[in-house]
């Protein structure tokens, strides 16, 4: 069985503590994980009010934000697309 986040269960400061599908609570310190620059995408999750956004995708099962990776669309406008994490490098962190 592939570690996938079930469910978040607590936020507090940059950790994000989660239910498993394997039966664990793990608790992943993004202030561990993500190297904090002021230019870089990952940073935007660190904006006031932008970290508490995140979310378990229902599909991949894992942790994202929504509206933070800049892309071009194939109309050629720049959106933004969601930010996420993949579920194994989470479960190794937490």
């Amino acid at each position: 069985m592939l570690p996938r986040i079930e469910e978040i269960l607590k936020i507090e400061g940059h950790k994000i503590t989660c239910q498993w599908n394997t039966g664990e609570v793990k608790t992943i310190d993004f202030d561990n994980l993500v190297e904090i620059n002021s230019d870089g995408i990952t940073s935007k999750i660190f904006a006031p009010g932008v970290f508490d956004t995140v979310k378990v995708d229902p599909i991949s099962k894992t942790l994202y934000w929504d509206n933070l990776l800049p892309y071009t669309d194939y109309d050629g406008q720049t959106k933004l697309g969601l930010l996420d994490f993949c579920p194994d490098v989470l479960y190794k962190t937490g």
